[in-house]
Order: C-alpha cells, then structure tokens, then sequence
C-alpha cells in the first residue's frame, strides 16, 4: 500500500514539477563523497537551504545511502538548482543517529559539504553553502574520522 502511494506521489510530481518550473535537470545534481572506509555502511545525508542559516534549522530533506566499497562514491541528489549545505554521518552501530562523546564530539565518522571556492571543509554552516546549477552540478563532501582517544582505545601500560 504504501509502496503504491510512494509511486503515486512520485508520478504526480513528475507531472507537477515541469508547470512550477522546476526543470528535469533536477535528478542530474550529485553529492560526492570522498575517503569512505566504510563500504557497506549506511550514510545518513541531511540537506538544507542557504536560507536555513544554521544546522540547527529544519531540514530540508534526509536521505540515506548506502556506501560502495570504492573510496569515492556520488549519489543522485533530487534538487532543483540552488544554494545548499549538506551534511551526513556514517551509522557504524545502525541506531540511525550520529553518536557523540560529551554530546559534542562526533565518535562515528561525519562530514559537512565543500562551500563555495573553499577547498577544505568547515563545520561553519556557511561555510558549507554550495551553489548546485548546470555549471555546478555537484556538491562534495569528505568524510572525516574522529580521532582514536584514551576513552575509545587502550593504551598500552608502561
């Protein structure tokens, strides 16, 4: 059943998208992702607008998929062109939330997307703003791996 409502949705946005203006292009944009050493695992992508302003804002859309056993991997991302912040998590534990030391520190690996002219990446929400258009018709994101401590790995005794 709701598969069945799932394919009417979709139909019907098909049908709608062209007499909004929204262009087939849409499906043509792509999140790259970069440094995966977790093939198989789930990857839990959040995107929202420039307008947002912070990653504590309502998200736009949530999307999960699942990483190849390849380092790089691209996913199709379903936006029309415009200005957007991404960022995901790998479930290394499958509980679908990003785990934290001290409810700050990410324990499972995460990334933010590459903004605009910046070549490396920042946890600064607008820093993190990439513009997605038929000249740009990608986002990147690298996957960072939080660092081994004394908390999550034994030291040896002297």
């Amino acid at each position: 059943m709701q598969a069945t409502i799932r394919l009417c949705l979709r139909a019907l946005c098909c049908l709608m998208l062209p007499a909004i203006g929204i262009a087939s292009q849409e499906h043509a944009f792509t999140l790259k992702v970069t440094d995966n050493l977790r093939p198989g695992a789930k990857l839990y992508v959040a995107v929202y607008t420039e307008q947002a302003h912070s990653w504590q804002s309502p998200i736009l859309q949530k999307l999960v998929f699942t990483l190849p056993s390849t380092t790089e991997a691209e996913f199709s991302l379903p936006l029309p062109p415009g200005r957007y912040a991404v960022k995901a998590f790998v479930d290394e534990n499958e509980n679908q939330i990003l785990d934290r030391k001290n409810q700050r520190t990410p324990v499972e690996p995460f990334g933010f997307s590459l903004g605009d002219r910046r070549n490396k990446p920042s946890f600064r929400f607008t820093k993190s703003v990439a513009t997605l258009n038929a000249d740009s018709p990608a986002i990147s994101l690298q996957l960072q791996y939080p660092q081994a401590n004394e908390d999550t790995v034994k030291q040896p005794e002297p």
